[in-house]
């Protein structure tokens, strides 16, 4: 029997419950890079038809279906799921708000919705997915599965970062592991003067530089880049505010979509 990953049962779930008809490809690759996938979406619905059926990706390999799929998916009525099953965090918001553009640019569907996928609500998020920013966006919950807190799943490169702050930004106080909302923090926040910060309110009226770090981008870190951010600023209101990606090798896929974001720079090794 077939064995597949733990969220494309929920994902299955959600897509026949919610829609009731078209066809679902599970772990679909967003790129691939000699024969190696690269980034993959939990699930995307081809929306249309009078029944439902589902299929991973890896049982649609033959070159005459994989053809046949990607013709499908051009012009279509789609709906991408990226689930997590933790109260919704801001990888999973990356996750879904990346492969949201880069299904537009690809496939230029005529309809697009993006679902993030979790065990648990947010207030907070829900309130930051009003932003005209992540429109297409939208959080849904499974409640079978029991809220847990998102880890901080993307490997950080602290040394990095650390060297990066000290030329960049000598006289800031820095906080790592800040916590914004009681169920996301940030890598490290910089504040220039005293006093050093301790809750978000901390920040108000403040100038504030947000950053992470990373070998290279990937999706769900730059869900904290842009996430993170626009969390900061909608609950402390600081003067100025900069988050910042400092990362030792790019990712032009990636990076290219970050200057529709306003707040958010990528920092590579030849910047500073």
């Amino acid at each position: 029997m077939a064995t597949y990953d733990r969220e494309w049962e929920p994902t299955l779930r959600f897509a026949e419950r919610t829609y009731g008809s078209g066809v679902l490809i599970g772990e679909f690759p967003l790129f691939t890079e000699g024969g190696k996938t690269r980034r993959r979406v939990d699930g995307i619905l081809i929306r249309g038809g009078t029944r439902f059926e589902a299929h991973q990706w890896k049982d649609l390999l033959e070159e005459s279906s994989t053809g046949y799929w990607a013709d499908r998916l051009h012009g279509g009525r789609l709906v991408v799921i990226q689930t997590k099953l933790t109260t919704v965090g801001l990888a999973v918001l990356g996750q879904a708000l990346l492969s949201d553009l880069l299904i537009a640019e690809r496939f230029n569907p005529r309809a697009l919705e993006t679902v993030a996928l979790a065990s648990g609500a947010d207030q907070a998020i829900s309130r930051l997915l009003a932003n005209d920013l992540f429109r297409r966006l939208r959080v849904e919950v499974d409640p079978r599965y029991p809220p847990r807190r998102p880890r901080l799943e993307p490997k950080r490169e602290p040394l990095l970062r650390r060297a990066y702050a000290q030329r960049a930004l000598p006289d800031w106080a820095c906080v790592e592991g800040f916590d914004v909302t009681p169920v996301h923090s940030i890598e490290a926040v910089y504040v220039r003067g005293q006093p050093v910060p301790r809750s978000p309110t901390d920040l108000t009226g403040r100038h504030v530089v947000l950053v992470h770090s990373a070998e290279k981008p990937h999706l769900d870190l730059i869900g904290h880049v842009v996430f993170g951010a626009a969390l900061v600023k909608q609950i402390a209101r600081p003067a100025s505010l900069s988050s910042r990606l400092v990362v030792r090798r790019d990712d032009r896929d990636l990076t290219s979509l970050l200057p529709q974001f306003p707040d958010t720079q990528l920092v590579l090794p030849g910047d500073w």
